[in-house]
């Protein structure tokens, strides 16, 4: 059984869901909160650490609610295009904002819909330091992070996994959160439009009118744009106060309002928990907000613990075999001297084996011989391949390059994106390289621009290292 566990914490609390699949069937095995406060950091670390324990928690394998702001979420139509020339353009539309200054954004891409040339996308972007950050805080309370995601949309996917009914027809998904609502349009359970707005319940009771004014204009933009009425609203949140919120929505709007609480006998606030432990089961607003080399790094993580744990099982082998041949190498001498008949016969033995040394010293020096040959070639090779990358790199100044093994690590300075991006695409077309990437980019106060870019050399290198 693949057991996964949601997490989302708050402010004031900590809720998990703990999940069993089994050929496709889901059992909540799990589902418990804590009130619990205090700021990222060791006193944190040991409350949830507690909290886990004593909830019998059985996996490590975690699914975590993003802090909402942490992160911005856009709904914008753009022309069709390839994906890569999207992300350039959105890449340069939030270069200026504050978030994302001196860092690198993880960028998510999800169309919601085909309008003629045209294609709405819904955009989910944070800055990669808050990932980071995420990720090493999971890490530190022994858990293993496999998908991060946003409690609004894990609530939406909780919601239609338990109350598929909720989504016939016409509706609009209203996540109440701490300091934001999420206001998700939907037809049959398909999401058309999404909006957020900052009035949270935090501040939900001052701002009350704004807050259904928010919500009465959105619905008219939405019947005017997809030529649909609404016929009912699904209200849920991230904590306590959410019911006297969806009486004053019914009295004001008219029309069908419904709690969502994916289980009728628990707190409708634990839908998030519930959603994030069921991540793999959405098929349109899933989102990967880990970025791809963190995860491979994971994997090569665990590639390197099993090959020390193979070395040192070996080493320990090893070592009883030599223990063993000096415990027989002991026997062998005192049996020796006793054994006068044999001296002779071992003492030609031992003539053989020096004859055999010395062929052996004989092989050892011409395989140095070979060896610094095949080095001398890969040097030449070496400056070759590095005056080639020199050749291509445009307008961008190559501020330092590394070289280890069969990898080249390139710390770049340019006026701007584009220059990195044709840097990028001059490598690439010149076919002399296996894998390019674009490790990170920022931009700097000034308007300048840095990247890293990882370079693995080309066929010539795999033919070197063969013929050594």
């Amino acid at each position: 059984m693949e057991r996964i566990l949601g997490l989302t914490l708050t402010k004031k609390s900590i809720k998990i869901c703990e999940v069993g699949i089994k050929k496709g069937k889901i059992s909540i095995l799990n589902l418990k909160e804590r009130i619990i406060s205090g700021v990222f950091g060791k006193e944190l670390e040991n409350s949830i650490k507690r909290f886990l324990k004593q909830s019998r928690v059985k996996t490590k394998n975690v699914s975590f609610g993003i802090f909402e702001e942490d992160i911005m979420v856009r709904v914008n139509d753009y022309p069709k295009m390839p994906e890569e020339d999207l992300k350039k353009i959105v890449l340069d539309e939030i270069s200026n904002y504050k978030i994302f200054e001196g860092d690198f954004p993880v960028i998510n891409l999800i169309k919601l819909k085909e309008i003629e040339n045209r294609i709405r996308y819904l955009l989910v972007i944070i800055p990669r330091k808050k990932v980071e950050e995420k990720l090493n805080f999971l890490k530190k309370i022994g858990l293993n992070p496999v998908n991060i995601d946003i409690p609004s949309f894990a609530s939406f996917r909780a919601n239609k996994i338990f109350r598929k009914e909720y989504f016939k027809g016409n509706g609009v998904f209203t996540f109440i959160g701490e300091n934001k609502t999420t206001l998700i349009f939907f037809t049959n359970g398909e999401p058309l439009i999404l909006r957020e707005f900052e009035i949270g319940l935090n501040s939900l009771t001052e701002n009350f009118d704004q807050f259904r004014t928010e919500i009465s204009n959105t619905i008219s933009y939405f019947s005017r744009e997809e030529k649909k009425n609404i016929e009912k609203i699904i209200v849920t949140g991230i904590e306590n106060g959410v019911e006297e919120v969806s009486q004053k929505l019914k009295e004001t709007f008219g029309i069908e309002i419904l709690l969502g609480a994916p289980l009728s006998d628990m707190p409708l606030y634990f839908s998030s928990s519930i959603g994030l432990s069921l991540f793999n089961y959405e098929d349109k607003l899933k989102i990967d907000i880990i970025p791809k080399d963190i995860k491979e790094k994971a994997k090569d993580e665990f590639k390197l613990f099993m090959l020390l744990l193979s070395t040192t099982i070996l080493g320990f082998f090893i070592i009883s075999l030599s223990i063993y041949l000096i415990d027989s190498i002991k026997v062998t001498s005192e049996s020796i001297k006793n054994i006068k008949d044999n001296l002779k016969s071992v003492e030609s033995s031992i003539i053989s084996l020096k004859d055999i040394e010395k062929k052996y010293s004989e092989a050892l020096n011409k395989q140095k011989e070979i060896d610094e040959i095949v080095n001398k070639f890969i040097l030449n090779e070496k400056s070759s391949y590095i005056n080639a990358i020199y050749s291509l790199r445009g307008d961008i100044k190559i501020v330092n390059l590394n070289e280890s093994s069969n990898n080249f690590t390139l710390n770049i300075l340019s006026n701007g994106f584009n220059p990195i991006f044709d840097f990028v695409d001059n490598l690439k077309n010149s076919e002399l390289f296996r894998e390019i990437k674009i490790d990170g980019m920022s931009r700097n106060s000034d308007g300048t621009c840095n990247a890293i870019i990882q370079i693995v050399g080309g066929k010539w290198w795999q033919e070197s290292m063969f013929q050594k």
